[in-house]
């Protein structure tokens, strides 16, 4: 086992680049143990989503002392972006605002940012008011209006309405019915 001396000591919040697979990341040092003598670092990559914290063993050799430009002149090496999540991307937009008095135009520069929710997310649907507007009207007949009529009384009071006979034609179902409702009605 190597001493402790030959492996830098890192302290708590101390910046420094940490080796991912085989990429260099900046990262922050956020803990540290000793297990078995042997100390051991809590690191957070600068820019990758908070709930992704690793433990690095100090004699791993994944933890270097320094920033990534450190490191990248220190070894002539070309670095990949610090962050795994670059965060949002932006686009220019240029907008066109006129004064009153004649002068000249004036161009604003908002950064606008598109989430991916808002991608993913369905234009809403618009009610038309043409739809909402058109009413359907049916007519019915004197008896068939009674009859819905009573309907609509018992299950409001009864909770219950007559079964319609399977046979005839509606002129007579119609009819029975009438009759029915005439003798159940007091």
């Amino acid at each position: 086992m190597s001493s402790p001396a030959a492996h830098p000591v890192f302290k708590l919040g101390e910046i420094c680049v940490c080796f991912q697979k085989e990429t260099p990341y900046l990262a922050k040092v956020i803990g540290v143990e000793v297990k078995d003598g042997v100390e051991q670092y809590t690191i957070h990559y600068e820019g990758w989503n908070n709930r992704f914290n690793e433990v690095v063993p100090g004699d791993s050799g994944r933890v270097i002392k320094g920033t990534l430009e450190e490191y990248q002149i220190a070894n002539n090496l070309p670095i990949k972006p610090s962050s795994k999540y670059q965060g949002r991307k932006s686009r220019k937009v240029e907008s066109r605002a006129s004064s009153s008095l004649g002068g000249s135009d004036i161009q604003e520069e908002e950064e606008v940012f598109t989430t991916r929710r808002m991608r993913l997310m369905e234009p809403r649907r618009v009610v038309r008011d043409d739809v909402v507007d058109k009413k359907v009207e049916i007519e019915f007949s004197e008896p068939l209006r009674q009859i819905l009529l009573n309907d609509c009384r018992m299950m409001s009071t009864r909770k219950t309405v007559l079964r319609l006979p399977d046979d005839g034609s509606v002129e007579d179902i119609i009819a029975r019915v009438s009759g029915n409702y005439s003798s159940l009605v007091p």
